[in-house]
């Protein structure tokens, strides 16, 4: 089972004989129904059946790149959006459980100086579900700050795992097996001040016949989802 549309925002995936993700809609509604960004992307797989690139048309048209290590593991992914120069990108890290244990997000301006901003700190448990992330936001950041987040998870199948799409396998929970039901963090500054951010979150999920069928974070954003049998 795959998800064919997610609700709040639109996201309806289309797939090729394979089974494969090769086009992807997202766009936004207002309250009134009427489209505020539509996006189309189409993703284009290397003869090894990776995904190699994405191109995205609409609002916030950009090209996204994928590079991969000697285990067929994403390492690198590189986005240029039209009309900015320059561009941003991820490089990641795994650990000897096959999960990836860092990430790094960085930017490149026209001259292809590199900046980074931030580096994550992955943590997952036995059952292949991120445990932990740890924050750190490295440079052009005032003052700076490291955010701990810890998850908890149900016992049903992500419907995002390994989902080849840029904005979701950029999420820090697109790796893990389950859905989040609940996550606690907290936020530190540096130099050490009294000002510290907690937060935390329940996930209402529903399901239907073992499969996520909608999930409500919080009181902002709520996701309703369509399969397909294939």
């Amino acid at each position: 089972m795959v998800p064919a549309r997610a609700y709040n925002v639109y996201a309806d995936f289309f797939y090729d004989e394979s089974g494969r993700v090769n086009t992807f809609d997202h766009f936004l509604i207002d309250k009134y129904g009427i489209p505020l960004m539509t996006q189309h992307t189409t993703i284009y797989y290397d003869s090894k059946g990776r995904p190699e690139r994405e191109r995205t048309e609409g609002q916030e048209a950009r090209l996204v790149r994928y590079g991969y290590d000697a285990l067929n593991r994403v390492q690198d992914i590189w986005a240029t959006t039209d009309g900015i120069a320059g561009s941003y990108g991820y490089h990641f890290k795994y650990g000897g459980a096959g999960f990836p244990e860092e990430r790094l997000y960085y930017v490149l301006n026209a001259n292809g100086d590199s900046t980074t901003l931030s580096r994550d700190h992955y943590v997952f448990d036995s059952k292949g579900d991120l445990e932990s992330l740890v924050r750190n936001y490295l440079s052009n950041i005032s003052p700076p700050f490291i955010t701990t987040i810890n998850y908890k998870y149900d016992d049903k199948p992500n419907p995002w795992l390994n989902l080849p799409v840029f904005i979701y396998r950029t999420s820090p929970v697109f790796n893990s097996q389950h859905n989040p039901v609940e996550s606690d963090g907290i936020t530190r500054y540096f130099p050490p001040t009294t000002s510290v951010d907690s937060l935390g979150h329940k996930f209402r999920n529903k399901y239907n016949d073992g499969l996520l069928e909608e999930a409500e974070y919080g009181q902002q954003y709520a996701w309703k989802y369509v399969y397909e049998t294939f």
